[in-house]
């Protein structure tokens, strides 16, 4: 186990698994680096990374990565799971939101929305709805009959939607 300082930064060289590691620390002394090390040795050794504290699990987490080595569960960050934003969704925060909720216009809104999801479906992902898909959606729009302020009208809804 080796320590380094280069420049304002401490460098780990240890063998948690046999093979001899590099790892940068965000530590600012020597003896914030030394915990580390040891902290991390310590969690190596017994596997169990459940006590780690955020900058070291941070250190420890970097050193899986770089290596390509699976990262135990103990060690694996909790990322919550985001939901897909699918249209229908979006529709509903939107009607929810004040300025649509008490806006005169609202019935407008709700119509150029069921056109929207008529055209889209209920299940379309917002993020997947792209510039060309838009425009297709308004030369459909103005194929079957629309005025051009509507279709105009549907897209700036579906803009206001973003």
């Amino acid at each position: 186990m080796a320590l380094r300082k280069r420049g304002s930064v401490y460098h780990l060289r240890i063998r948690p698994f046999g093979e001899e590691i590099g790892i940068t620390t965000p530590a600012s002394t020597k003896q914030e680096a030394r915990r580390i090390e040891m902290a991390i040795m310590t969690a190596c050794r017994s596997t169990d990374y459940r006590a780690l504290d955020p900058v070291t699990r941070a250190t420890c987490l970097l050193m899986f990565r770089n290596k390509g080595w699976a990262i135990p569960s103990d060690l694996a960050p909790e990322e919550p799971i985001a939901e897909e934003l699918t249209l229908w969704k979006v529709t509903e925060l939107f009607l929810k939101y004040p300025e649509i909720r008490e806006s005169t216009e609202r019935s407008r809104y709700e119509q150029c929305i069921s056109h929207l999801v008529e055209h889209f479906g209920k299940e379309k992902a917002m993020k997947s709805i792209w510039v060309p898909d838009i425009k297709s959606y308004i030369s459909e729009r103005l194929a079957q009959g629309a005025a051009p302020s509507t279709a105009n009208r549907e897209k700036g809804t579906l803009s206001k939607m973003f």
